[in-house]
């Protein structure tokens, strides 16, 4: 009976590590730790006692260990099912999907979505919101020259690269084809530029890494703009068309600057 009881006690502390790994909200993640941390307190005393005690008494504490094993293997169930749930919801609203399952970030839906109630929130508190584009140049050029399969990787390099760098807080969305849109809510105009010019270095000339046959690095190009919501902006579309205007404003100047710069060389 006391090895059938211990192999119980390995097999809920095992669980106990798995279903922590799965349960996507913090409230619920402590509330598991501080509870599987009681339950295994509670049976490790029972198996001390259950050693020093009579016979007699021995029977009865085993049979409350087992009890305490099953119910800790049910709780976990429940807790786990819901931690599930609580990640399948938050994938999905009403039904459809918020996630791009090429580069695992959030997608136009969920921008046009969480967009409108940060300006809300902007205009009501008078808290700074910033939007910055993040678009690969000539994408489709570039799927032309080197294949579907390479444009893909390059997405999901981007996308990795522009999550890496930003905070829990903000947003990284795949708006459309080789474009993205970063929500920075909380982000003063001061410090946005800078934080644009960071990613940007970042970014500049990724390689893209495609094994076909053939490995080759690949150097991709990426044009930003940037958008700041103001008093006066009125809902999402006026913001992103703002932040798509500035992409297409920096990359004019940066074409005259290149210009100028061969002018001067010849």
């Amino acid at each position: 009976m006391i090895l059938v009881t211990g192999v119980l006690l390995a097999v809920c502390v095992s669980l106990a590590l798995s279903a922590r790994s799965l349960i996507a909200d913090q409230t619920l993640r402590t509330y598991w730790s501080s509870w599987a941390f009681g339950a295994g307190a509670v049976s490790v005393a029972v198996i001390g006692v259950l050693f020093m005690s009579a016979e007699s008494i021995s029977a009865a504490l085993l049979a409350s260990l087992l009890l305490v094993s099953t119910f800790l293997l049910a709780v976990q169930s429940l807790i786990v099912n819901k931690s599930l749930r609580y990640i399948k919801s938050i994938h999905n609203v009403n039904g459809i999907s918020i996630i791009d399952p090429l580069t695992g970030v959030y997608n136009r839906f969920y921008l046009e979505q969480r967009l409108d109630m940060e300006i809300a929130r902007s205009h009501r508190y008078n808290t700074p919101l910033a939007l910055v584009v993040a678009e690969i140049a000539d994408f489709n050029c570039f799927k032309d020259e080197y294949g579907h399969q390479v444009g893909e990787i390059a997405l999901q390099r981007l996308a990795e690269k522009l999550v890496s760098l930003l905070r829990e807080t903000d947003v990284v969305v795949r708006f459309v084809d080789g474009q993205f849109v970063l929500l920075l809510p909380d982000t003063p105009e001061g410090s946005t530029q800078a934080l644009v010019d960071r990613i940007d270095k970042a970014v500049s000339g990724l390689l893209v890494v495609a094994g076909a046959g053939v490995e080759r690095s690949i150097r991709i190009n990426v044009d930003f703009g940037l958008a700041h919501c103001v008093i006066d902006t009125r809902n999402s579309a006026e913001l992103i068309d703002m932040a798509f205007k500035s992409v297409k404003s920096r990359s004019k100047r940066r074409e005259l600057a290149d210009i100028g710069q061969t002018i001067g060389v010849v």
